[in-house]
């Protein structure tokens, strides 16, 4: 029973993260978490230490666990790290991709066919995308990036990609996300899709790689944008100071 509500709290929490409830210097405290999920202290510490040691979180003694504050080396390394793999992968999934994984891929392009819908060409094609859009291309974007990787048949490497992109995706502000954001990651997504299916895996590749350097540049100006003033942490409500006040959780019991 602890182990499936661990896993309750684990997947709200990552989810908590995709669609950026809990961004960046954001402390978790563990009774409110428990409140919240609807589940006891000790699935919360089992996905919080969970999450920690994925690197998705930080733990820092004597004040709590944290979503981490990346550096901009640390930002660029990941995405590296992303284009490294992710491109690796494109090329394998090109190789076993099964007509139920095309289909797959398919559904999440044509899950943003309505983007535009309420939209006219008059409108501001950088103007942020309504709250709705963020969610369902955020979840389409995940998909699209899972099939992939599923089928390229290495576990391991999913699943470090999978953190590594939600590290990324906690960098990113739904509301700067624009329509042309949305749209762009949309065609790179039918290119690639075209050039698998076609067979040509050079392209397939090299579109891959263009789209995670376009998620690295939107990443970088968010960064740039929410930091101008410099890093700051954060509990609901409160900065975390000498004069903050903290909620006390079981860990400091």
């Amino acid at each position: 029973m602890s182990f499936n509500l661990s896993e309750r709290a684990y997947a709200f929490l990552r989810n908590q993260l995709s669609l950026g409830e809990l961004p960046p210097g954001t402390r978790l405290i563990n009774r409110t978490l428990a409140r919240k999920i609807g589940v006891s202290l000790t699935p919360v510490r089992e996905a919080l230490n969970r999450m920690v040691s994925e690197g998705l979180l930080e733990y820092r003694a004597g004040l709590g666990t944290f979503v981490p504050i990346p550096n901009i080396r640390d930002l660029q390394e990941l995405y590296d790290l992303r284009k490294t793999l992710e491109c690796d992968a494109v090329g394998k999934a090109a190789e076993r991709l099964k007509q139920q994984d095309l289909d797959s891929l398919r559904q999440s392009v044509s899950d943003l066919d309505d983007l535009s819908v309420g939209r006219t060409d008059d409108d501001n094609e950088d103007e942020p995308v309504a709250r709705p859009i963020f969610e369902k291309w955020r979840a389409a974007d995940t998909l699209f990036h899972t099939v992939l990787l599923r089928a390229a048949g290495n576990r391991r490497v999913m699943d470090m990609v999978a953190n590594l992109q939600l590290i990324c995706q906690v960098q990113q502000d739904w509301d700067t996300t624009t329509y042309r954001t949305v749209s762009d990651a949309r065609q790179e997504h039918q290119r690639m899709i075209e050039a698998i299916t076609e067979g040509n895996v050079v392209e397939a590749q090299a579109i891959m790689r263009g789209h995670i350097d376009h998620a690295w540049n939107f990443a970088l100006q968010t960064y740039e944008r929410r930091y101008a003033n410099g890093p700051h942490e954060t509990v609901p409500g409160f900065m975390v100071g000498a004069t903050a006040p903290r909620e006390k959780d079981d860990s400091e019991e």
